[in-house]
């Protein structure tokens, strides 16, 4: 709705379906939870990869609301303006964050009482724009619990912002019927939290903690079942997101690229729960870069994950969440048989 700038480059169309079907993944109609640690949603702001005179406004600006951070609206600022203050769109967006005149009328404030409410001023318009975010947010948790739209709220809420909630319930939530310019919108998003997240990594063995680094780095990544190969996310989702990782692609990728491209694991994930060195399955026991197997259907190996130290686990959960870290002593994965093994 704002008009920044879209300069990602177009997501390409390709379902890899044959892979899918032996991917052994937990499928969409798993119901996982959501991530008691979404560690790019709810992390930090990582000190120094904002421009030092908006610092201190883009960490407040992430205390306001859970679910709206720090890292979130710093990847904003980069896609609406690249941290122009004085940016205008050719449709008539301005600022930092590319609000529209109509829409600053409603939200703008003189937020650093310097007596000028204008969205040219940086602490008005971030302050502005971390408002709008957890108000889209608040309505798209809202839509979510009505049923009236599915997805991920986080992605809802860019959709909302880029294009407006109008055009978020005509989709309803479907991000293949949203505008083009939004789906890279998110995508491109999701990828710069990244950047701005201060994610912690455990430290240790090299080959060990390269694996988690190796899948830290795809944290807000589609899942896509059958996505994936040993280099890159590959696909597009059953939900019109892509490219992406399922769970054990991305497993596969993080070995292969903590071993310098010498092991190559097995690509399904009941595989790959049989390969490798076996490790007693408890926490104690464990190192980061272990592989871990579940059988969330119980019937057998369906999902794996890379245990990224501390007792937690990066993993591609199901269809329509993204790349996450996740806590492994919740009740939803304590609960669960696990299978340990170990490839470097």
């Amino acid at each position: 709705m704002h008009g920044g700038r879209i300069r990602h480059r177009l997501i390409g169309l390709a379902a890899v379906m044959l892979v899918a079907a032996a991917a052994g993944c937990a499928p969409p109609s798993v119901t996982q939870p959501s991530g008691v640690l979404d560690s790019i949603i709810d992390a930090a702001l990582k000190i120094g990869t904002v421009p030092t005179t908006y610092q201190e406004l883009v960490v407040a600006a992430g205390k306001v609301c859970p679910g709206v951070s720090a890292p979130l609206v710093a990847a904003q600022i980069e896609q609406e303006s690249e941290w122009n203050p004085n940016a205008e769109s050719p449709v008539g967006a301005q600022g930092l964050s590319q609000f529209m005149p109509g829409t600053w009328a409603e939200l703008g404030r003189d937020a650093n009482g310097n007596g000028v409410n204008s969205p040219f001023d940086p602490a008005d318009a971030i302050d502005a724009q971390a408002r709008y975010d957890c108000q889209l947010l608040t309505q798209v948790n809202a839509y979510l619990k009505s049923g009236r739209i599915a997805g991920d709220p986080t992605d809802l809420m860019l959709a909302a912002y880029n294009a407006g909630t109008g055009r978020v319930l005509d989709a309803g939530g479907i991000p293949s019927q949203l505008p083009v310019e939004t789906q890279q919108y998110i995508a491109r998003i999701r990828k710069l939290m990244t950047k701005y997240a201060d994610v912690t990594l455990p430290t240790g063995g090299t080959g060990n903690v390269a694996a988690v680094k190796a899948a830290a780095r795809w944290m807000g990544t589609p899942y896509v079942w059958g996505g994936g190969d040993l280099e890159h996310p590959t696909g597009l989702g059953r939900d019109g997101r892509g490219p992406g990782w399922d769970c054990s692609s991305l497993t596969r990728h993080a070995i292969w690229i903590a071993s310098g491209r010498t092991v190559q694991i097995p690509r399904v994930s009941s595989a790959q729960a049989t390969a490798g060195r076996p490790v007693e399955p408890k926490l104690a026991a464990m190192a980061p870069g272990d592989i871990i197997a579940f059988s969330i259907h119980g019937g057998g190996i369906d999902h794996v994950g890379i245990y990224a130290g501390n007792g937690t686990m990066i993993h591609a959960p199901r269809t329509g969440k993204n790349v996450e870290q996740v806590d492994l002593t919740d009740a939803y994965w304590s609960k669960l048989q696990w299978t340990v093994r170990r490839f470097l």
